[in-house]
C-alpha cells in the first residue's frame, strides 16, 4: 500500500497522535466562563504532551503544522481570558514552545509577545493580576 494506508493502518502511529494532539487543542477553546476549568485542563495536558514531545513534533509536517496553525490560533484566542489560571497556563506553554520550537514559530511567538504579554503588561486596560502574570512570563 501507499504511505497513508501505512499510516492509518498503524494503531499507535503519527495518526493517532495527531488525532489526540487534536482532541487537545479543541480542549483549550473556551468560548463562556464555565469552560474555563475544561481550558486549564486542556492547557496542562498540551504542556505535558509538548514537553514529553519536545522537538519531535518538528520532526513530522503534519504535527507541526497543527501546533502552528490550530494550536497557535486557539492560545492566542484565549488570551484574552481575565481568569488568571487560564492565563497562567497559557504562560506556561508559550513558553514550552519557545524552548523546544522557537526556530519553527518565530512568528507566532511574535503574535503572542505582541498581541498578549506587551498588552497585558501594559496594564492600561487590564486588571492588577492580569498584568502581573503576564509580567511574570
Amino acid at each position: 500500500g501507499d504511505l497513508g494506508e501505512t499510516i492509518v493502518g498503524q494503531p499507535y502511529g503519527l495518526a493517532c497522535a495527531l488525532e489526540v494532539f487534536q482532541f487537545l487543542v479543541s480542549l483549550v477553546s473556551c468560548e463562556d466562563a464555565s469552560s474555563e476549568d475544561l481550558c486549564v485542563f486542556g492547557l496542562t495536558l498540551l504542556n505535558a504532551a509538548l514537553d514529553e514531545g519536545r522537538e519531535a513534533f518538528a520532526h513530522h509536517a503534519p504535527m507541526l503544522h497543527l501546533v502552528r496553525d490550530d494550536l497557535l490560533r486557539a492560545l492566542l484566542a484565549v488570551g484574552t481570558s481575565s481568569n488568571l489560571s487560564v492565563l497562567s497556563f497559557l504562560c506556561t506553554v508559550f513558553l514550552n514552545l519557545y524552548l523546544n520550537l522557537r526556530v519553527y514559530l518565530k512568528l507566532q511567538l511574535e503574535a503572542f509577545l505582541r498581541g498578549i504579554i506587551l498588552v497585558l503588561g501594559d496594564g492600561r486596560q487590564v486588571a492588577y493580576e492580569q498584568q502581573r502574570v503576564a509580567l511574570e512570563a
